[in-house]
């Protein structure tokens, strides 16, 4: 989900409600500001359903004053701070300065699920086809302005570098035509 989804009128008391009804995960965008206190990630791990996920934000001090040399001491306590959500702490974003034009795109799985299908990463197992569609769709607006890096592991689809070769294929596919109702 980006962007606002507050209307006028309501109350940041509210939030915990409104995530509870809208959506089930967020990315707290201001821990790239820096570690929030114990008491806000209680209060946020205690306000939300047992299957919340929060993603969040490196701080700027780890990813951008120090591009991640000699910055132990920040690092260590935000993940400490973080670490008080437990289950429900899902993605860290390393969010780095502008460097070029390019994009990363990493497929992740659900890991226990395929490791019950399987411990052999040799062949796709779980049919990922129309999700990469979707991504391919998205990357082949912009592919020819910014270079793409895509990566998977096993976890996604049962071979991270069939994910990837799948994803390559269709990138350069050309589009379907699109009727007026889509």
């Amino acid at each position: 989900m980006a962007g606002n989804f507050l209307s006028g009128g309501h109350e940041v008391e509210r939030l915990p409600h409104l995530l509870r009804v809208q959506v089930q995960a967020v990315e707290i965008d201001s821990t790239y500001y820096g570690p929030p206190a114990a008491a806000t990630v209680e209060s946020w791990y205690g306000k939300t359903p047992p299957d919340f996920v929060f993603a969040a934000k490196i701080p700027q001090v780890v990813t951008h004053t120090n591009m991640l040399v000699n910055c132990e001491p920040e690092f260590d306590e935000f993940i400490e701070r973080m670490s008080l959500l437990n289950e429900k702490l899902g993605p860290l974003l390393f969010q780095f300065p502008h460097f070029s034009k390019l994009t990363y795109v990493r497929w992740l799985g659900d890991r226990k699920r395929i490791e019950e299908l399987t411990r052999t990463w040799d062949k796709v197992i779980v049919e990922r086809r129309d999700d990469v569609v979707k991504w391919a769709e998205v990357f082949r607006q912009f592919s020819d302005t910014i270079q793409v890096y895509t990566y998977a592991n096993n976890h996604c689809a049962g071979n991270g570098p069939e994910t990837v070769k799948l994803f390559w294929e269709l990138l350069d596919q050309p589009r379907a035509p699109r009727t007026v109702n889509e």
